[in-house]
Parts: C-alpha cells; sequence; structure tokens
C-alpha cells in the first residue's frame, strides 16, 4: 500500500513538469481599430521549472545510486575491479532517460489540444496570449479568434454596421461612444445611417441631430430628401428652400408642390421650367402655375414636337394664350389633304376661305384651288402641297367613275387636257399616264382576243386516249448490286393524247405531262409519304379547227420495292407511279401554255424514239395484279386507242388457266376472239362487258386474245394480247 502510494505521489509530481503553452499561426497587424485576428489557436504542452527539476533529480539519484553501489567491472593486470565513475555515469544517463520518458508519458510533453466552442475557453486563450487583448465572442470560432485591444475605445472609428456591432459588444457601456459617433458618422454609407441611430444610444444629444442632419443633407434626391424629413422632422430649419435643388424633373416638381403646402412659389417656377420640354410637362406646368411668366414662351416651343392630337388639346386647355393662333395654324398646315385643311380650317377660321368647297365638284374645287392661288398668308410649299391634293382629288373621283373602255378613256384624257391650265401639273401627268396605260391594256386585250391568244384552255383541249406501262432497260450492274436492299426494275410510261385546237386561228401550243409519282416507307422508325412528279414537254403547231392526233409522250423511271415482315415490325418501300391513282386520268395532269420561241431541235427525235419503243415495247407491271406480270407472263402485241391492263390472278400451284375479258367505253361492233396454241377458237359477240370465262389446260398456252369495237367518241378501238404462261388473267381494256 505504501510503495502504490508513493507510485501515485510520483506520478502526479511528474504530470505537473509539462505547462501548455499558447500557440497559433502568425497573425496580421492590428487595424485601426484596434483589431487583431488570430488563426489556428491552440495549446502544447512543454516542460515547466519542476519537469527539468526531476529530470535533474533522477539524474543525480540514480548517478549516486551506481556510485555508491559500482556495478561496471573491468580487468587489472592481477584482478577483476569495480567502477565507481563508470557506474555513476552509466546510473545517471539511465535517470536522464527516465525522466524524459516519465514527461512524455505521463507529463504528456509536446501534446497539441484545441480550443472548445465557448467563451470561457477562448478568454483563457487570450488572456495567455496578451492581457492587452479581449475576445469579440460573436466574430470567434476555435479556428479563428477576433481579438481586440482593450484600449481601442479611445481611438476606435466606424466605417459600417460591422464596426459599430463590434464596439458596441466589446464595449457595451463605453464613455466613449458620443465620441465614437461623432467622428464616425460622416464615414458611415449613407442607407445605414438609421441603422446606427437605432443602435447606439445617444438620444437626445447634440451628435445624434448631428447624425440626423447630415443624413437629410446627404441626400441624392427629391424622394430621398421627402424621406428623410419624414423619418427626421424638425431637424432641419427652414427644408424648403434647399428641397428645390433635389427637384430633377416635372415629376419632382409635382412631388414637391405635394409635399410643401406653402412653397416659395416663384422659386420654384423658377426651377420647373428648365424641365417643360414636352407637351405633357407643359400641360402640368401652365395648369399648375397659370400666372407663371412663361406661360406662352413654353408652349411655342413645343409646337414642332406636339402630334396632332397634342396641338388639339392645347388649344383646347390654354385658348387665352397669344401662342394659341400659332398653335392653330400649325395643327391647320399640317393636314394630310385639301380637304382634311377645309375642316381643320372651319374649326378655327384661321384662314379665309370658303369652308364649304366640296372638291368633287369641278367649280368648287376651280374656285378652292384659286383662293389657295392668292393667298398670301400661306407658305408656298404649303399651297403647292394642298393644290397637289386638290387636283388629285378632283381627277381620282372622276376617274373613278369612268368605264374602262376606250372612247370613255378618251373623254377622261380631254377633260384632263381642258383643265390643265389651273389644274396641278404633276396629277394631270399622272392620270393622263393612268388613262394611257387602260387604253394600251385594252388594246393588248382586243389583240388577243382577235388572235385567240386570251386563254389558251378557251380554244384548246387535250384528250388522254390511254397509258400504258412497259419494261424498260435491264438493270446496270450497280443498280444490279443495289437491288439486294430493295428490288429495282427499269419501266417506261408511255401517254398517248389528242389535242384538238377549236379556235379559227393556228395554235402553237406546249404542252407539258406530270407524272405522279410517290415514295412511300414504313419501319421501326416511322413510316413517309412523299409525292414528286417526272414531266415531259412537246410543242405542237395546230392548224385551226382540227385535232393533233396519237401524241406519245415516253416517261422513264426505276421502281423501287421491298416489302419485309419480322419480329421487329414491316420493312416497306415502295417508289414508283402513284398506286392510288394508277387506272384513273389522275395519274397523269397535263398543262397547256402558250409557246412564241422555237421548237427544239430534238423534239422530232425524241417523238419518233417514243413512237418506236411504244411499237416495240413489251409489258411487265400491271396495276393491282396480286403476283409479278412481265413479259415472260404476257405481251400487249396492239392496244389502237386503248389501254391494256392485264392482271395475273394466281400462282402455278392454284391456276386453273382461267381468262376473263372485261372492256370499257364500248359502243358498237363488239367481238373478243381467244385462240389456244392448239388451234381451238372461241369468239364472242355484241358484249359490251364480256363476264364470261373461260379455262383452259397447260397445253393451250400460249393463247391469244384479241378484242374489237366501237367505243363512246366513235373511234374503233383493237387490242391484241399473248398470254404466255399457265395462270388465271383478268383482261382489262379502257
Amino acid at each position: 500500500m505504501k510503495t502504490s502510494l508513493k507510485v501515485l505521489i510520483f506520478a502526479v509530481l511528474l504530470s505537473s513538469c509539462t505547462s501548455a503553452r499558447v500557440q497559433y499561426y502568425t497573425p496580421d497587424e492590428e487595424t485601426s481599430n484596434g483589431l487583431l485576428e488570430i488563426r489556428n489557436p491552440h495549446y502544447k504542452n512543454k516542460v515547466n521549472f519542476f519537469g527539468y527539476s526531476a529530470m535533474i533529480g533522477t539524474t543525480a539519484g540514480l548517478g549516486y545510486l551506481g556510485y555508491d553501489n559500482p556495478f561496471v567491472k573491468y580487468n587489472s593486470d592481477t584482478d577483476e575491479v569495480t567502477s565507481q565513475g563508470a557506474s555513476s555515469a552509466v546510473s545517471g544517463l539511465a535517470g536522464l532517460g527516465v525522466g524524459i520518458t516519465l514527461n512524455y508519458a505521463i507529463g504528456r510533453k509536446d501534446k497539441l489540444s484545441h480550443l472548445d466552442n465557448n467563451y470561457n475557453d477562448f478568454s483563457e486563450w487570450a488572456e495567455k496570449y496578451s492581457r492587452d487583448y479581449k475576445v469579440v465572442q460573436s466574430r470567434s470560432t476555435p479556428s479563428r479568434l477576433l481579438l481586440i485591444n482593450k484600449d481601442a475605445e479611445q481611438y476606435y472609428s466606424f466605417r459600417n454596421m460591422e464596426d459599430v456591432d463590434i464596439f458596441l459588444e466589446s464595449f457595451p457601456n463605453s464613455n466613449h461612444l458620443l465620441l465614437v459617433c461623432a467622428r464616425s458618422y460622416e464615414n458611415i454609407p449613407y442607407a445605414e445611417l438609421p441603422t446606427l441611430l437605432e443602435k447606439v444610444d445617444i438620444s437626445g444629444s447634440a451628435v445624434e441631430k448631428d447624425i440626423k442632419l447630415h443624413y437629410i443633407n446627404q441626400s441624392q434626391t427629391l424622394s430621398e430628401y421627402i424621406t428623410a424629413l419624414d423619418l427626421y422632422p424638425n431637424i432641419k430649419d427652414d427644408p424648403y428652400d434647399d428641397g428645390i435643388e433635389y427637384i430633377g424633373s416635372m415629376i419632382d416638381v409635382a412631388q414637391y408642390t405635394k409635399y410643401f403646402s406653402t412653397p416659395d412659389e416663384n422659386q420654384l417656377i423658377e426651377r420647373a421650367v428648365n424641365f417643360a420640354t414636352d407637351f405633357q410637362t407643359v400641360k402640368y406646368f401652365n395648369t399648375q402655375f397659370p400666372s407663371n411668366p412663361y406661360f406662352d414662351q413654353v408652349i411655342l416651343e413645343i409646337i414642332q414636337t406636339s402630334i396632332d392630337s397634342e396641338l388639339e388639346e392645347l388649344v383646347e386647355l390654354f385658348p387665352e394664350s397669344s401662342a394659341i393662333e400659332k398653335v392653330k395654324k400649325e395643327y391647320i398646315l399640317r393636314s394630310g389633304d385639301a380637304r382634311i385643311f377645309i375642316e381643320r380650317n372651319a374649326r378655327y377660321g384661321v384662314y379665309d376661305f370658303n369652308n364649304s368647297y366640296n372638291l368633287s365638284n369641278l367649280n368648287d374645287c376651280k374656285n378652292f384651288i384659286s383662293s389657295m392661288t392668292t393667298n398670301n398668308k400661306l407658305p408656298d410649299q404649303s399651297k403647292t402641297y394642298f393644290i397637289d391634293s386638290a387636283s388629285e382629288y378632283l381627277l381620282s373621283e372622276r376617274y373613278k367613275n369612268t368605264p374602262e373602255a376606250n372612247y370613255t378613256q378618251n373623254e377622261f384624257i380631254s377633260f384632263v387636257r381642258n383643265n390643265s391650265n389651273w389644274l396641278s401639273k404633276e396629277a394631270t401627268q399622272y392620270f393622263l399616264r393612268k388613262a394611257k396605260t387602260q387604253i394600251e391594256l385594252n388594246e393588248n386585250r382586243r389583240y388577243l382576243i382577235e388572235n385567240e391568244l386570251d386563254d389558251v384552255y378557251k380554244y384548246v383541249e387535250s384528250t388522254i386516249l390511254y397509258y400504258d406501262f412497259a419494261d424498260g432497260e435491264p438493270l446496270s450492274l450497280l443498280d444490279g448490286f443495289l437491288s439486294i436492299l430493295a428490288d429495282r426494275a427499269n419501266w417506261k410510261f408511255f401517254l398517248k393524247v389528242d389535242v384538238t385546237n377549236y379556235g379559227n386561228k393556228p395554235k402553237k401550243v406546249k404542252l407539258t405531262a406530270f407524272l405522279n409519282m410517290v415514295r412511300e416507307t414504313q419501319s421501326i422508325w416511322g413510316s413517309s409519304k412523299d409525292r414528286s412528279q417526272i414531266k415531259r414537254d412537246y410543242v405542237l403547231n395546230i392548224p385551226p379547227n382540227s385535232t393533233y392526233r396519237d401524241l406519245i409522250l415516253e416517261f422513264n423511271y426505276q421502281l423501287r420495292f421491298r416489302d419485309e415482315r419480322s419480329i421487329w415490325g414491316r420493312n416497306y418501300l415502295y417508289y414508283g407511279p402513284d398506286k392510288e391513282l394508277i387506272g384513273s386520268s389522275d395519274l397523269v395532269k397535263i398543262e397547256l401554255e402558250y409557246y412564241d420561241s422555237s421548237i427544239p431541235a430534238s423534239q422530232e427525235r425524241l417523238r419518233k424514239e417514243a413512237e418506236k419503243n411504244f411499237a416495240e415495247r413489251t409489258r411487265g407491271g400491271s396495276s393491282g395484279s396480286r403476283f409479278m406480270v412481265d413479259s415472260r407472263t404476257h405481251t400487249v402485241l396492239t392496244d389502237e386507242r386503248c389501254y391494256v391492263d392485264v392482271k395475273r390472278l394466281t400462282d402455278t400451284s392454284d391456276s386453273y388457266g382461267c381468262i376473263s375479258i372485261f372492256a370499257s367505253n364500248v359502243s358498237d361492233n363488239y367481238i373478243s376472239t381467244i385462240k389456244t396454241n392448239r388451234g381451238r377458237t372461241y369468239t364472242y359477240y355484241n358484249e359490251k362487258d364480256d363476264n364470261f370465262t373461260e379455262c383452259f389446260n397447260h397445253a393451250d398456252f400460249p393463247i391469244m386474245v384479241s378484242v374489237s369495237y366501237t367505243n363512246n367518241r366513235g373511234n374503233q378501238v383493237r387490242a391484241k394480247v399473248r398470254l404466255e404462261s399457265f395462270y388465271d388473267y383478268n383482261v382489262l381494256i379502257k
């Protein structure tokens, strides 16, 4: 027990051998207000006097113990001896090591400790740092202390509200507050002065009055000035005169007169007249100060910048002003035309004129222009303008009621020339040109009508006899390769038309035919349908009352088709003639126009090539076929004045060799013949719509189908088709 007590006492003694010393980053210099910012304030344990004494004691004690009980031995020449000095040195070093170790282990030498977030800890640290400072609690944290010199209240100065808050916190009952306020308020921002007076308790002092007066006098605008007077009444003596200096607009004038019930009006007028520069400000100025010496002057100065409605209002507001006569003159002279001049002058009677002139009347217009010419009060520029206006109005009213015929136009020209001695030159020249232009238009129209050139569709008609699809050229190597992505085939489209001239004059007409195409797509990304056209032109010379017959136009295009289905949906592409229009005349659109240029040299060659290609054509595609049709399924041999449409209805596996023939526009003399490869013949007579269906065997193919009849136009129609392969067919003649 005694031993434990001794160890405890020894540990306590060792723990007191170190002391906590303040440490920090090197602070900035103290500010003019005595403020010092300390960053990273903390403590670090250092060995004190007792610590060093303990280390010396342990070193001496253990050294003495070693000396008294030597343990270091060495061999002499004869015997083994112990050395008191060596034993004392070794024991002393061991005692020093023990002292140092115990200082670190028990006394916690060099240990760092940081501040707690409370005022007492801050103050204790500051007291150890320097007795000349104290902590500004509201601006301090464990990692940053703001200290203030205890003597700072003697020289402290305010620059903003933060300085005020720091001072009031640090020196709450300072006797220097009035002095600090007195030397500081002029440096504080204008807007913060009321806040200063709310924070400091200097009520009733001369300094308080100085600050309030300073706040009033530092106002930059009239609004600030009035606000300051309301906030601190009875501070400024005679505020009226100083208030006038703040006036910077007519709005300020209104605000000043509203706030100060008994201002110095003369001084106010001298200030306000500087802002009477437009209609609204002059209106207020002369209404507010009706006896001001600048009443007429300010009106005169804004006449040129005021709009018409403002001039009218000036006349109504200030009829007694000597400037109103000039306002009326300006208003009248601004009239947009002579009729408005008469109306405005009748209202104000400035110029001596008959105010009942009707300018659409010849005599009234003449008298008005005469009076305008002899009037000496009107500026020359205005007289010229109103004379031109009156002349234009008379002639426009006269011309408006003049028919377009040549004789009435010539009568109008005579009227203008007969009165040109008093009408304005500009108006007479304008309307003479207008009448002459109308006569020229009449002559051009007459020429067009006499030569049947006024409307091409009035005399010329195009008739689509039929159209046909045929095989085109073989695919190129590149197109053949691209067919992997979508089926491609070159096609020809032949259009046969008649063009009739019903007029009595020969016609040179340009016929333009448009084949309506469509590009349809459908995929997982969406669908689209874009329409386009292929165009072909041909120029015709057509004698009177005659028809240019059997004009053949050839179109070339590449059909593209793909229709794939998968779990992702349909992948579809079609480019070719619009399928919705195939079989109707709307597939092709024809436009006619008169043509007055030379006929292209290549036209005749292209026509002959089209006729040759049409005669030698083979037929593939058909409208509405369920299966592919081409030259291997059938060939159209004859199609005079008709369109032959062959539909393949079946595939090989379900075919019965059945053939149905349909003819449209049949009038008379119908006959159809089917001749088989084995020589059998089937003939049908006088059937306008042949619904009889005959079925054949494989050996009967190829089969020849011939149809002839008279159509509704009285033309003889002939068609011949060779059906090559064993399928079911519909043969449509139309």
